[in-house]
C-alpha cells in the first residue's frame, strides 16, 4: 500500500480562511504515550516511522484534528495500514517535519543551521520576509552606510528628486541562491509589511528573483523537496532546505520568574502575543502602558 502523493487540504471553521487547521498540538515522540493526553480536536505531533493500524486506530479514537509526522509514516520495508486509516477518518497527515533538511528560522538567524543553495521558506509574514533578506542580502549593507546608499542608488546630497540617483539596486547581481516563499493564506505575500520598511524587502526579493506562492497546503517533506498542493493539483518544490517561518511562541521566562518571585510586572509585544506579530499594537501597548505610570 502507497501512501497517497496528496493529502487533500482540510478546511475548518469559517468560509474564506485559508485551508488548514488551528488547535492546540501535543508533542511525543510515542505515538502511545501522547494517546493518552489528547483531547478532542488537538493536533498529535508524533515521530513514528512505519505508523502501525493499533497507533492509527487510538488517533481516531482520540479524535484529533490532524497528525504531523517528523518521521515517514511509510517507510515501504513493509506493509502497514496505519497513514491509510487515519486518511480514511478524514484526519489529514504530514510527514517528515523532522526530516534533515528542515529548521526553524531561528536555527538560520542565529548561524545554528545553514541553508543550502535552493531554500524554500514555509510563512511569508514578517520573519519570512526577515529571514529571506537574510539569506540573500549583502551584511555590508546593515554595517556599512556607504554600502546602503550605494546598492538603491541613495543620493546622500539630496539634489535629485526622491534622492535616489537612480533604480534601486540596478547593478546589483542576484545571489547564487534560490528562494521561494509560500503561505496558506490567498492573495500577495507581504500585504502586512511595515510601510516605512516594507517597500526595501519586496523591492530586494524582487531583484533577488524570489519566488512566491500563495494558497498552498502542504503534504509532506521528503529527500526530493517539499510536497504540497496549489489549487487542487500536486506540486513538488525540489529544495534542499525548508525553513519553519511559523508557529511563534512567546518568550515569558523573564516574567513567569518575576511573577513567581511577586514581583509585578506586564506584557506587551511578542511577550503578550507572538501570533501575528505586530509592531503597531506592541508600540500602541508601550505608549498605554508607559502613561499609566
Amino acid at each position: 500500500m502507497k501512501l497517497p502523493s496528496v493529502i487533500p487540504p482540510v478546511f475548518r471553521g469559517k468560509a474564506g480562511e485559508p485551508p488548514g487547521i488551528v488547535a492546540v498540538a501535543r508533542v511525543d515522540r510515542k505515538t502511545k504515550s501522547i494517546s493518552k493526553r489528547l483531547n478532542t480536536g488537538e493536533i498529535a505531533v508524533i515521530d513514528h516511522s512505519d505508523l502501525d493500524r493499533v497507533s492509527a486506530e487510538e488517533l481516531i479514537r482520540r479524535k484529533v484534528s490532524a497528525v504531523v509526522n517528523a518521521s515517514m509514516s511509510i517507510t515501504g520495508r513493509y506493509p502497514n495500514l496505519g497513514p491509510q486509516l487515519l486518511l480514511d477518518a478524514g484526519i489529514p497527515v504530514i510527514d517528515g517535519v523532522g526530516h534533515p533538511m528542515v529548521m526553524t528560522y531561528s536555527d538560520v538567524l542565529t548561524g545554528a543551521r545553514v541553508p543550502g543553495r535552493r531554500v524554500a521558506i514555509i510563512g511569508a509574514g514578517g520573519i519570512g520576509f526577515d529571514v529571506a533578506e537574510f539569506l540573500l542580502g549583502d551584511a555590508a549593507e546593515s554595517l556599512e552606510p556607504d554600502a546602503f546608499l550605494r546598492a538603491w542608488n541613495v543620493d546622500p546630497a539630496l539634489v535629485t528628486s526622491g534622492g535616489l540617483a537612480g533604480p534601486p539596486r540596478a547593478d546589483v547581481p542576484r545571489p547564487d541562491r534560490e528562494v521561494t516563499l509560500l503561505q496558506r493564506t490567498a492573495g500577495r505575500p507581504g500585504v502586512r509589511l511595515g510601510k516605512s520598511t516594507g517597500w526595501i524587502l519586496k523591492a530586494r526579493l524582487r531583484q533577488a528573483g524570489v519566488r512566491m506562492v500563495s494558497g498552498v497546503s502542504y503534504t509532506r517533506i521528503t529527500g526530493a523537496g517539499l510536497h504540497y498542493e496549489l489549487d487542487g493539483h500536486p506540486a513538488l518544490l525540489e529544495v534542499d532546505s525548508v525553513v519553519l517561518c511559523t508557529g511563534q511562541e512567546s518568550e515569558r521566562s523573564l516574567y513567569d520568574e518575576l511573577a513567581a518571585r511577586g514581583i509585578g510586572a506586564r506584557l506587551i509585544g511578542g511577550a503578550d502575543l507572538a501570533a501575528e506579530l505586530d509592531a503597531v499594537r506592541a508600540i500602541d501597548q508601550a505608549t498605554r502602558l508607559a502613561v499609566t505610570i
